[in-house]
C-alpha cells in the first residue's frame, strides 16, 4: 500500500475529526498507530476546569465568565509531543485519541492510504451533519423587515 503523508489534512482537519469524529473511527486509528509506533502516555486523560475569558465588546475588556469542565491528556509518538483538551466530562478516551492524532500530525507520519481515506471520509460525514444542522437551525430564523418612514 502507498503512503501518503498527514499533509494532505491540515491541522484544523485533525483537530475537527478529534473533537466531533466517531469513536470507533478514532479507536481503531488508535490501534493501528499503537501497533507501527512507539507511544508514551506522558499524562493519562484527567478531568481539568479551564476559566472561559470573554472579551466585553463594548468596553473591549477582557474577564473570566467561568469555568469548563474538560478533559486533557499528553503523550508521545516516537518522541513527539502531542496534546488534547476536549471540553466534555466523559470524553477521557476521545481526549487519548485526539491528543495521538496530534502528536502523528506533528512527526508527519505516513499514514496508508485506508487510513487517509477513513480520516477524510469522517470529516466529510462531521461537515455533512453541521450542514444539516445549519440548515435546520436556519430555518427558524426570523425575518426582520425594515419599515422605511
Amino acid at each position: 500500500m502507498k503512503s501518503l503523508g498527514v499533509d494532505k489534512l491540515d491541522n484544523k482537519d485533525i483537530n475537527q475529526i478529534a473533537c466531533h469524529g466517531r469513536i470507533n473511527i478514532l479507536k481503531r486509528l488508535a490501534d493501528e498507530i499503537a501497533d507501527s509506533y512507539e507511544i508514551e502516555i506522558v499524562k493519562e486523560p484527567s478531568p481539568v476546569l479551564i476559566m472561559m475569558r470573554v472579551e466585553e465588546s463594548v468596553e473591549n475588556t477582557i474577564f473570566n465568565a467561568g469555568e469548563i469542565f474538560a478533559i486533557e491528556c499528553e503523550v508521545k509518538v516516537n518522541g513527539v509531543s502531542g496534546f488534547a483538551c476536549i471540553i466534555n466530562e466523559n470524553e477521557y478516551e476521545r481526549a487519548y485519541y485526539a491528543a495521538l492524532l496530534s502528536a502523528v500530525f506533528k512527526t508527519n507520519s505516513p499514514l496508508n492510504n485506508r487510513q487517509l481515506k477513513a480520516l477524510k471520509k469522517e470529516l466529510d460525514n462531521i461537515n455533512r451533519k453541521r450542514c444539516l444542522e445549519f440548515g435546520a437551525i436556519k430555518s427558524t430564523r426570523v425575518k426582520f423587515e425594515v419599515m422605511k418612514a
